[in-house]
């Protein structure tokens, strides 16, 4: 599963586990950039009694042994060790490990399903992501859009957000004004999903009412950093001030752009006719801000 930070890759990845029920066998996540190297193979495979210096008695289970009949998910699996890359290409072929310091073969029935944020292609370039384990588990590749390319769906998740945060919170929130999804609908989320849930609870967590309105969200314009390196030119009503030289139109009309869509609480359509300009226009424009 391919996506920007926040996309939802886990919610995907736990959908194909569940399928249409929800499934009883186990899920087991393992967020790859948090285990360090000289650690990875031991979580993953786990070991067996005396495998090294510092190790349980018992010896223990790994990952992926937990996750017998169900799935393990490899969270930002660009970010796995080189070296375990090759072990878990045999995993993927084979059907089968050996713990660490082991001699017993351990049979494998597991669904591995893997996130990444990177372009693998780019890391197969610096060698620091094997192609043959890419091209394996390119079997089937999930491409996740940044939700600002997923308009139609930013409604529908900002209202199951406020409906289950609601409950949990037992806040007396139920809707959401026009103006205000109108507003959400034209915001770039640059942190996805996950920022969108986060704006959400917010609301919550600060105010109590049953309607969801743009004052409730002014915050996300007071967090985005919308100050660009200033021209030393000024531009005041029916007199424009020029700098010397190195004057950048284009830096002047994004600020435009900016404070318009800040004025208008990032209504492109309000921001649009304000500016005299088209709806598509303003888009097109507010994309690359």
């Amino acid at each position: 599963i391919q996506g920007d930070t926040g996309t939802g890759k886990e919610a995907i990845a736990r959908m194909i586990h569940h399928g249409l029920g929800r499934s009883k066998a186990p899920f087991i996540s393992i967020n790859c950039p948090a285990i360090s190297p000289g650690l990875f193979e031991s979580e993953l495979f786990g070991y067996e009694e005396g495998a090294f210096t510092g190790a349980n008695k018992m010896g223990t289970i790994g990952k992926l042994e937990l996750a017998q009949e169900g799935s393990i998910f490899l969270d930002e699996i660009g970010d796995l060790p080189l070296e375990m890359q090759p072990k878990l290409l045999r995993v993927l072929e084979e059907r089968e490990m050996y713990r660490v310091g082991g001699i017993k073969k351990v049979n494998l029935n597991v669904r591995i399903i893997a996130a990444t944020n990177h372009n693998l292609a780019e890391k197969i370039d610096e060698r620091k992501f094997r192609s043959d384990l890419f091209h394996r588990m390119s079997v089937g590749l999930i491409r996740l859009l940044p939700l600002k390319e997923r308009p139609d769906e930013i409604i529908p998740l900002a209202q199951f957000f406020l409906d289950n945060l609601a409950r949990e919170k037992k806040s007396q929130f139920r809707y959401i004004d026009q103006e205000t999804r109108n507003i959400l609908r034209d915001y770039p989320w640059p942190g996805n999903i996950r920022e969108l849930r986060n704006a959400i609870e917010r609301v919550i967590l600060i105010h109590d009412e049953e309607i969801l309105r743009s004052e409730h969200i002014n915050f996300l314009f007071d967090t985005q950093d919308h100050s660009p390196k200033q021209s030393q030119g000024i531009l005041v009503p029916g007199r424009i001030t020029l700098p010397e030289e190195n004057f950048n139109l284009k830096q002047l009309e994004d600020e435009i752009i900016r404070k318009a869509l800040r004025k208008f609480h990032g209504n492109k359509t309000k921001a649009a006719k304000y500016l005299g300009i088209s709806r598509n226009t303003m888009i097109n424009r507010s994309q690359n801000l």
